[in-house]
């Protein structure tokens, strides 16, 4: 799990290619294997499956996430990765309302300004 973690933050700095993401993919579903209760691996497998390009695929695992830790403090990064999976398979509505909770959980997140902020227009603007 922890070599998993290590791996998919590199995403972030210096991108990671199809053969890495799959190692990754199969670190989350034993992680998940060995707990089924797992909501972070969850979260990871299904953004995982997002940026493999299977966003439909990624979609139950992310809700799942947010179904077994409600309260997760960085429960912003969950719904923005929800609706981008719904963005990316062309639901439109259904992800317009996940950003917006993803906005509501935490608006200081950069992903929320570059995937919401287009979408979602804000009150107040100059």
């Amino acid at each position: 799990m922890q070599r998993a973690r290590k791996i998919w933050c590199t995403l972030w700095s210096e991108g990671v290619g199809q053969q890495e993401l799959w190692l990754i993919y199969h670190q989350y579903e034993a992680a998940i294997a060995l707990d089924h209760n797992h909501a972070r691996a969850y979260l990871h497998l299904g953004q995982t499956l997002m940026f493999l390009g299977q966003p439909e695929a990624g979609a139950p695992h992310i809700e799942k996430a947010i179904r077994l830790n409600p309260y997760d403090p960085n429960i912003g990064i969950a719904y923005w990765a929800l609706g981008t999976s719904y963005l990316l398979v062309g639901q439109l509505n259904e992800a317009l309302y996940v950003l917006k909770k993803a906005r509501a959980a935490n608006s200081r997140l950069w992903e929320m300004q570059i995937r919401v902020g287009p979408t979602v227009p804000r009150r107040n603007r100059a």
